[in-house]
Protein backbone atom coordinates (compact mmCIF):
# COMPACT_ATOMS: atom_id res chain seq x y z
CA UNK A 1 0.00 0.00 0.00
CA UNK A 2 1.30 3.71 -0.77
CA UNK A 3 0.73 6.67 0.86
CA UNK A 4 -2.31 7.65 -1.85
CA UNK A 5 -3.75 4.46 -1.04
CA UNK A 6 -3.79 5.09 2.45
CA UNK A 7 -5.71 8.24 2.09
CA UNK A 8 -2.68 10.84 1.57
CA UNK A 9 -3.92 13.58 -1.12
CA UNK A 10 -0.63 15.91 -1.16
CA UNK A 11 2.95 15.77 -0.08
CA UNK A 12 4.60 17.19 3.13
CA UNK A 13 7.36 18.83 3.81
CA UNK A 14 9.14 18.49 7.42
CA UNK A 15 11.80 19.56 9.51
CA UNK A 16 11.86 15.92 10.57
CA UNK A 17 14.80 13.89 9.88
CA UNK A 18 14.53 11.06 7.29
CA UNK A 19 14.56 8.21 10.25
CA UNK A 20 12.12 9.98 11.95
CA UNK A 21 10.13 11.17 8.91
CA UNK A 22 9.95 7.47 7.78
CA UNK A 23 8.60 5.81 11.22
CA UNK A 24 6.05 8.45 11.19
CA UNK A 25 4.74 7.72 7.70
CA UNK A 26 5.26 3.60 9.28
CA UNK A 27 2.93 4.49 11.95
CA UNK A 28 0.45 5.98 9.10
CA UNK A 29 0.30 3.60 6.99
CA UNK A 30 0.17 0.58 9.59
CA UNK A 31 -2.55 1.87 11.93
CA UNK A 32 -5.25 3.12 8.79
CA UNK A 33 -4.36 0.07 7.18
CA UNK A 34 -6.44 -2.62 9.90
CA UNK A 35 -8.96 -1.01 11.25
CA UNK A 36 -9.97 -4.35 12.96
CA UNK A 37 -8.92 -5.23 16.71
CA UNK A 38 -9.36 -8.83 16.41
CA UNK A 39 -7.23 -11.58 15.36
CA UNK A 40 -8.57 -14.85 14.39
CA UNK A 41 -8.14 -18.25 12.76
CA UNK A 42 -8.74 -21.90 14.09
CA UNK A 43 -6.06 -22.26 16.74
CA UNK A 44 -6.11 -18.70 18.05
CA UNK A 45 -8.77 -15.60 19.33
CA UNK A 46 -7.11 -12.29 20.03
CA UNK A 47 -9.20 -9.50 21.11
CA UNK A 48 -7.25 -6.61 21.44
CA UNK A 49 -10.07 -4.40 22.88
CA UNK A 50 -11.23 -6.68 25.55
CA UNK A 51 -7.76 -7.80 25.88
CA UNK A 52 -8.34 -11.46 25.60
CA UNK A 53 -7.02 -14.56 24.23
CA UNK A 54 -8.47 -18.07 23.43
CA UNK A 55 -5.82 -20.70 22.32
CA UNK A 56 -7.28 -24.35 21.02
CA UNK A 57 -10.11 -23.23 23.36
CA UNK A 58 -8.44 -22.08 26.34
CA UNK A 59 -8.30 -18.80 28.19
CA UNK A 60 -4.74 -17.81 27.81
CA UNK A 61 -3.54 -14.32 29.38
CA UNK A 62 -1.45 -11.67 28.66
CA UNK A 63 0.32 -8.58 29.65
CA UNK A 64 -0.86 -5.49 28.24
CA UNK A 65 2.40 -4.86 26.39
CA UNK A 66 2.34 -8.39 25.03
CA UNK A 67 -1.06 -7.67 23.38
CA UNK A 68 0.41 -4.57 21.86
CA UNK A 69 3.11 -6.74 20.58
CA UNK A 70 0.73 -9.30 19.35
CA UNK A 71 -1.51 -6.61 17.64
CA UNK A 72 1.55 -4.74 15.56
CA UNK A 73 2.64 -8.34 14.30
CA UNK A 74 -0.86 -9.78 13.88
CA UNK A 75 -2.68 -7.41 12.41
CA UNK A 76 0.45 -6.66 9.95
CA UNK A 77 0.39 -10.46 8.77
CA UNK A 78 3.79 -11.46 6.42
CA UNK A 79 5.12 -8.21 6.55
CA UNK A 80 8.70 -7.89 8.27
CA UNK A 81 8.49 -5.20 11.37
CA UNK A 82 11.87 -4.24 12.27
CA UNK A 83 13.20 -4.41 15.26
CA UNK A 84 13.21 -0.69 15.55
CA UNK A 85 9.68 0.05 14.61
CA UNK A 86 8.44 -2.65 17.46
CA UNK A 87 10.97 -0.97 20.38
CA UNK A 88 9.53 2.92 19.33
CA UNK A 89 5.83 1.56 18.53
CA UNK A 90 5.81 -0.41 21.88
CA UNK A 91 7.94 2.57 23.98
CA UNK A 92 4.45 4.57 25.74
CA UNK A 93 4.18 7.91 26.08
CA UNK A 94 4.78 7.82 29.42
CA UNK A 95 8.20 6.73 28.73
CA UNK A 96 8.65 3.31 30.16
CA UNK A 97 10.99 2.55 27.35
CA UNK A 98 11.05 -1.03 25.76
CA UNK A 99 15.05 -2.43 25.42
CA UNK A 100 15.89 -4.91 23.06
CA UNK A 101 16.32 -7.84 25.15
CA UNK A 102 12.87 -7.48 27.10
CA UNK A 103 11.76 -7.51 23.66
CA UNK A 104 13.17 -11.14 23.14
CA UNK A 105 12.00 -12.18 26.13
CA UNK A 106 8.34 -11.05 25.34
CA UNK A 107 8.54 -12.91 21.63
CA UNK A 108 9.85 -15.56 23.63
CA UNK A 109 7.45 -16.08 26.05
CA UNK A 110 4.13 -15.47 23.39
CA UNK A 111 5.97 -18.02 21.39
CA UNK A 112 5.38 -20.56 24.25
CA UNK A 113 1.99 -19.38 24.69
CA UNK A 114 0.34 -19.60 21.05
CA UNK A 115 3.00 -22.02 19.25
CA UNK A 116 2.19 -25.68 19.07
CA UNK A 117 3.78 -28.31 16.91
CA UNK A 118 1.44 -27.41 13.93
CA UNK A 119 1.06 -23.73 14.39
CA UNK A 120 4.45 -21.04 14.68
CA UNK A 121 3.07 -17.50 14.28
CA UNK A 122 6.28 -15.44 15.18
CA UNK A 123 9.09 -16.11 12.42
CA UNK A 124 12.20 -14.27 12.98
CA UNK A 125 14.09 -12.36 10.02
CA UNK A 126 17.43 -12.40 11.58
CA UNK A 127 19.16 -9.35 11.59
CA UNK A 128 16.08 -7.35 10.96
CA UNK A 129 13.06 -8.00 13.01
CA UNK A 130 9.73 -10.41 12.90
CA UNK A 131 7.27 -11.73 11.36
CA UNK A 132 3.57 -13.02 11.83
CA UNK A 133 3.07 -16.18 9.39
CA UNK A 134 -0.57 -17.11 8.14
CA UNK A 135 0.97 -19.83 6.83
Amino acid sequence: MDFYEAGADDHLYSTLSSPALLQKKLDILFSNHHPTTKYEDSHITLNFDSLTAVIEGTATSFTPLEFKLLKLLSLNPNTVLTRQHLLYSLWDRNGNYVEETSLNSMICRIRQRIDTENHHYIKTIYGIGYMWSTY
